[in-house]
């Protein structure tokens, strides 16, 4: 793999390289959000004692729509984790 494989892919292209970019920038928005409900559960559970209510559900959905939003990019780069015991079969 080179570094050059997964670097963010322009917004140019055919139609299929156009929609694969901007869902890799998605992803990268929804990580965003992931990130900060989980800094801000744990902020309002541990120091404002006041947990908040349905955040475990919209980090579930976030955590979905970024896998399934950056899958084409990692295919098209052959990105996935590979055992060599059964490429080689």
């Amino acid at each position: 793999m080179d570094e050059q494989d997964f670097k963010i892919p322009p917004i140019e292209g055919n139609l299929v390289d156009i929609v694969m970019a901007i869902m890799f920038r998605l992803a990268g928005l929804c990580m965003l959000g992931l990130m900060g409900l989980v800094f801000a559960s744990v902020i309002f559970r541990y120091f404002l004692n006041s947990p908040m209510i349905g955040v475990e559900d919209w980090m579930g959905m976030l955590l979905g729509l970024t896998i399934f939003m950056a899958l084409p990019f990692v295919t098209r780069g052959r990105g996935h984790i590979q055992v060599d015991l059964l490429v080689r079969l």
